[in-house]
């Protein structure tokens, strides 16, 4: 494998694991042990940006790779969707504009499910991360 490759794979397990240098809270992880949903999810996005950055620097390297980047969308699709089923516990159903933001957010989480089948895993963790963030600010 290429320096480079292993460089940025390094970078992608410290987003996930955070840093090896005690006792950090900085990694995917941590964010999700803590409740800090959004946060994972940017970790996870960081991690899938690197995994990216090792297969440009050696494509021998992408079967692998992409197995990992879909194992992290699905985490990050795991959490949007918790996240979207207690906004959808804390909104009333007599709520219009909840009820809207909560069809909104429902599109956009289909829309990541989408592009993770499709296996565009950067746009879909976009999606994921919106569908965590709407639904966040829902829940009381």
């Amino acid at each position: 494998m290429r320096p480079t490759a292993r460089a940025a794979l390094q970078k992608a397990i410290t987003d996930l694991d955070g840093s090896g240098d005690g006792p950090g809270n900085n990694g995917a992880d941590d964010k999700l042990r803590d409740g800090d949903l959004v946060s994972a999810i940017v970790k996870l996005q960081s991690a899938i940006g690197n995994l990216e950055a090792a297969i440009k620097a050696d494509p021998t390297i992408t079967a692998t790779v992409r197995l990992a980047e879909l194992v992290i969308a699905q985490i990050a699709e795991s959490v949007a969707t918790s996240a979207l089923a207690q906004a959808t516990a804390s909104v009333s159903p007599t709520s219009v504009s909840g009820q809207t933001k909560l069809a909104k957010l429902r599109t956009l989480l289909d829309q990541g499910r989408a592009l993770r089948a499709a296996g565009n895993y950067v746009g879909a963790l976009a999606r994921f991360k919106d569908v965590t963030q709407g639904s966040i600010a829902l829940v009381p």
